[in-house]
């Protein structure tokens, strides 16, 4: 797998993985958003940053063939979108990473709903002392890079697609479909459903400011203690965030949608 030495090991966008390396999955290269299809506040930030739609690698869980062609989807037929976790700054969805244990589980125990699975490798953040990277809304524009990919390049409904992140994949998740909602001027549909396997959608922890919350409560018996959750997370979210500020964080429904 193309990797490059910095935080967390950054994977090299632009190279192609061989079919050897893929393991169980199929290599398939996502076209940029086309500029049209990226407005509203996703436009606004991403303009702000500099931050660019580009090519992106995807991995194809499941039934995809082994033809040059990737199959296009047949009448009915549902797939998952999935959103890799690693706190916006680590992981990848190439198979050998651990993550990709969620769409292999998908398509072997839940082949009877989908047997495909598309994880969509987009582009992870960094920060201070390391070079900015793919800040806000980096990620979420490649996750619709993906989602477009599914619906106009294979011919999938949207309400047959089903979007999955798990912990900060799930907060790109939710923000995905926050943005096909709130865009139906563009005629990109509304997926299907959406999964969410313990989402980061309080990424500036204010939950913890609240009186007889859970963090605290449970904070005898949580594996995760607060300490450990500030010092893991606060090079994570000021990566993810680039050159907006924590005030910025709180007000923004696609950053920390669950921050009061």
């Amino acid at each position: 797998m193309p990797m490059t030495t910095g935080d967390f090991f950054a994977r090299d966008h632009t190279k192609e993985v061989d079919a050897k390396s893929c393991q169980d999955a199929r290599f398939i290269w996502i076209d940029s958003v086309a500029s049209e299809l990226v407005t509203g506040e996703i436009k606004r930030f991403a303009s702000a940053c500099g931050a660019e739609s580009q090519r992106i690698p995807a991995y194809g869980f499941g039934k995809w063939g082994t033809t040059p062609d990737v199959p296009l989807a047949k009448d009915g037929e549902k797939i998952i979108l999935n959103l890799h976790g690693g706190g916006f700054i680590a992981g990848t969805a190439h198979p050998e990473d651990f993550t990709a244990n969620i769409p292999r589980g998908f398509v072997r125990h839940g082949d009877f709903v989908v047997a495909r699975v598309l994880s969509v490798d987009y582009r992870i953040s960094a920060s201070h002392p390391y070079p900015i990277a793919a800040p806000f809304p980096t990620a979420i524009t490649d996750a619709l890079a993906g989602y477009i990919y599914l619906t106009r390049g294979l011919g999938f409904k949207p309400q047959n697609i089903i979007v999955c992140g798990d912990s900060a994949g799930g907060n790109i998740a939710l923000g995905l479909v926050r943005y096909l909602r709130d865009t139906p001027e563009l005629g990109l549909g509304m997926p299907g459903g959406l999964i969410l396997i313990s989402p980061w959608v309080d990424i500036i922890a204010t939950a913890t400011q609240a009186p007889e919350n859970q963090v605290t409560k449970n904070q005898k018996t949580d594996y995760i203690q607060p300490s450990t959750q500030y010092r893991a997370g606060t090079y994570p979210y000021l990566s993810y965030l680039g050159g907006l500020t924590v005030e910025d964080t709180r007000k923004n429904l696609f950053l920390s949608p669950a921050s009061f």
